[in-house]
């Protein structure tokens, strides 16, 4: 399974994606076909997010996958006091 993680990009792979996306606008103008250019933007939206691409080799049970992807554990529980 991969994994899809926002803002985990380093600078050198952020270089390789707009290198990536030039040449794609560069192509699709010398060709003509400026319609291909849009396959640029989500190179761009990819490499401005920083969304990294990643092989998942960890098997999980169906309670640890969801137990990973539930909205509420990430989320820090703050116990207030009493004031009465």
């Amino acid at each position: 399974m991969n994994n899809l993680k926002a803002f985990d990009l380093n600078i050198g792979n952020v270089m390789m994606r707009f290198y990536l996306m030039m040449a794609v606008v560069i192509v699709a103008g010398f060709s003509g076909y400026w319609l291909v250019a849009l396959l640029a933007l989500p190179i761009f939206l990819s490499t401005i997010m920083g969304i990294s691409f990643t092989k998942n080799n960890k098997k999980m049970s169906s309670k640890e996958r969801s137990i990973e992807y539930s909205p509420l554990t990430s989320t820090p529980r703050a116990d207030l006091p009493n004031v009465a």
